[in-house]
């Protein structure tokens, strides 16, 4: 009698499976490969404008101010979110840190002030 009772294989477990063999990596995938992703966004700065085109909060994706060359959104009231070319970063004396991208800060520039 053959004393391999694990289907045949010397060394395994209860499936049968060899455990000497595991892709080299002890089930993590092979190595030697890598994936890699470029994403590029362009610098965007978001305003909340009131009925009047007051712009009353902005935020960018820079962490950094509204800077020239930044593509423009505007924030209506309502929720409509329209791109412009009418306002320009130059429209406003920024206020705040602008350190988190994406976050609002409260801004006070009147509609005379960037049309």
């Amino acid at each position: 009698r053959d004393s391999r009772d694990d289907g045949g294989h010397e060394s395994g477990d209860e499936r049968g499976h060899d455990a000497r063999d595991d892709g080299g990596s002890n089930g993590a995938p092979p190595t030697g490969l890598q994936q890699t992703v470029v994403v590029s966004l362009h610098a965007t700065a978001f305003l909340r404008v009131s009925g009047s085109g007051e712009i009353t909060a902005a935020a960018t994706n820079t962490g950094c101010p509204p800077r020239k060359g930044d593509e423009i959104f505007l924030f209506q009231p309502g929720g409509k979110i329209v791109p412009t070319t009418t306002i320009t970063a130059a429209a406003c004396d920024w206020t705040g840190a602008f350190s988190v991208p994406g976050r609002f800060y409260p801004q006070h520039c009147s509609a005379d002030h960037h049309r």
